[in-house]
């Protein structure tokens, strides 16, 4: 029994690796694609960063736009803590996709504890640059499409109080640099840290609605 499943194994377990050993798809921004088992990355003190494929070629890491591994892409966007920054696809639209990138927070802080990771969206139309959630960016990728421009003029209403919650802040903190000890340098930065407040309440919603112009652009 024991050299049935022996030999059965030693058939079988080959063609295993064979089927789970998928190779990815490097897509350069010249277009060419690349299929490689592996990669090493190196990033020299006095030099440009770059990839070897399987051992063999050299590409430079500014070269290379997509990693697609079966149904996932990511995008390549440099060098994120002297490594290679790769950026997951969350949505897949036929005009314009949406990346992210999570940073872990540090829970040695106190103010950190409890808190979710930090998450950056990014946006890319036709396969073209990648570009932050911003209402300027966005509204210049979609702005020939009405109909979802209206739903990105939402977000309006959160660019003003964060506008406005920065500018107090500012102020606040202008105030405390310019104070001399004793007038008052403690409540301008209690004002100062209180009125990013609300920038951080309005930012969650400011991006549902970035998501919502996206979906509508893409679906129209």
């Amino acid at each position: 029994m024991k050299t049935v499943t022996l030999t059965v194994l030693l058939i079988i377990g080959p063609l295993l690796s064979c089927l789970w050993a998928q190779k990815q798809t490097w897509i350069l921004h010249s277009g060419e694609r690349i299929q490689s088992e592996y990669t090493t990355f190196s990033n020299p003190q006095n030099g440009v960063p770059y990839l070897i494929f399987d051992g063999t070629r050299i590409e430079e890491l500014s070269k290379i736009k997509y990693i697609t591994d079966d149904s996932l892409r990511y995008r390549v966007k440099g060098i994120y803590r002297g490594d290679v920054n790769y950026l997951p696809r969350i949505v897949d639209g036929p005009s314009i996709d949406i990346y992210q990138k999570e940073y872990k927070r540090n829970n040695l802080s106190l103010f950190n504890i409890g808190r979710k990771n930090k998450i950056d969206y990014y946006f890319e139309k036709d396969e073209s640059s990648i570009e932050n959630f911003s209402y300027p960016k966005l509204k210049a990728a979609i702005e020939d499409k009405p109909a979802s421009l209206a739903v990105l003029k939402k977000a309006n209403k959160y660019r003003w109080i964060e506008m406005i919650s920065l500018a107090v802040s500012a102020a606040a903190a202008m105030q405390v640099m310019r104070a001399e000890i004793g007038e008052f340098p403690r409540n301008s930065a209690a004002l100062s840290v209180i009125s990013l407040i609300p920038v951080a309440l309005v930012q969650k919603p400011k991006e549902r609605v970035y998501f919502e112009a996206i979906h509508r652009y893409n679906a129209l």
